[in-house]
């Protein structure tokens, strides 16, 4: 049976490639230096299985591969692991001793691709994007605003994941919510800014390092390049070749890699996310009613496959690697 916890890849000459990933994830400190992604040391070079399908538009982004989007973007803060945030775009957050509103206070200087600051009309028409696409967490929000730095975001009600809401939205210029061209022309104030003269929509992606980022430190790449592969076996023989610096795959394809020496895993997202749902279970009314039993021995077998997995991971990997060689994957 075949698991889909995710894993971050590199080839190991090049493990510096969660340089983005985990510092955009956590706004960690400085990742070592150097990437492959065919020979320069100035390049991080990732590969997607999905293209961009909502370009740059902050609305309906998925977090899955959204490397360029955080790249591109800042949200106030990061979430990190257990639910606790570390400021981005805002220096300072207080979140309300009844989980009904937060305040935040902008970092000073900090700007936009396009000029513009990041102040609170910013971040309000941020917000007021997102009213409308996602209405049922930020429909009944309110706005003030004692000066440009500050602004105070409430709901009616109690948010137990208030923090999540913190860290959601990509914060984009007043400008950008009025443009024609929300998915071909972003205005972010993340550390690397959208080089559409050298990329391909559909296929590939260059971004820029921004001069004069205030947490500039963090990402040492002056470019960072997204390949749109055919699918998981082109990623894969990508990473083996150099081609690029890292990826996403299935835990089963990493392990394989990681003990043939041909990767190193970076980042396990059963770590990084502990209680985060990686199997669902679907199954027909009809078939449960007229059923049951049926449904109770495929959920017994499931479970014994998955317990088996993780008591017998060896095991498990070379079963995994005799398939992926069958499919033509390796």
């Amino acid at each position: 049976m075949r698991m889909t916890t995710r894993r971050l890849l590199a080839p190991l000459a090049a493990t510096a490639v969660a340089a983005l990933a985990l510092a955009g994830c956590s706004g960690g400190g400085t990742p070592g230096a150097g990437g492959a992604g065919g020979g320069d040391h100035d390049k991080l070079v990732l590969g997607m299985t999905a293209d961009l399908s909502a370009g740059w538009d902050t609305a309906n982004q998925p977090a899955y591969q959204s490397w360029g989007i955080q790249a591109v973007y800042e949200t106030l803060a990061f979430c990190l692991p257990g639910g606790e945030i570390k400021p981005q775009a805002a220096d300072k957050i207080t979140v309300s001793d009844d989980r009904r509103s937060f305040t935040a206070h902008l970092r000073e200087g900090d700007t936009f691709s396009d000029g513009t600051p990041v102040d609170a009309a910013a971040v309000r028409a941020s917000y007021e994007d997102l009213m409308k696409t996602a209405s049922d967490r930020f429909g009944s929000i309110t706005f003030e605003s004692p000066d440009p730095q500050t602004i105070t975001v409430a709901w009616p009600d109690p948010q137990p994941l208030i923090n999540l809401r913190i860290c959601q939205p990509n914060l984009a210029g007043v400008k950008f919510f009025t443009s024609s061209d929300r998915k071909t022309t972003p205005i972010g104030s993340g550390p690397y800014t959208y080089d559409a003269s050298a990329s391909t929509v559909g296929s590939v992606y260059e971004l820029k390092k921004r001069k004069g980022y205030w947490n500039a430190a963090a990402y040492p790449f002056a470019k960072i390049e997204l390949r749109v592969l055919a699918d998981e076996t082109a990623s894969i023989n990508a990473l083996k070749t150099g081609q690029i610096d890292g990826m996403v795959t299935a835990s089963e394809v990493g392990y394989t890699l990681e003990e043939k020496g041909q990767a190193k895993i970076l980042l396990e997202l059963g770590d990084y996310a502990p209680k985060f749902i990686t199997h669902v279970v679907f199954a027909r009314r009809a078939l449960i009613n007229d059923n049951p039993a049926l449904i109770e021995r495929f959920l017994k077998g499931f479970f014994a496959s998955i317990a088996f997995m993780k008591a017998h991971k060896d095991e498990t990997s070379k079963i995994a690697e005799a398939v992926l060689k069958e499919q033509g994957a390796l």
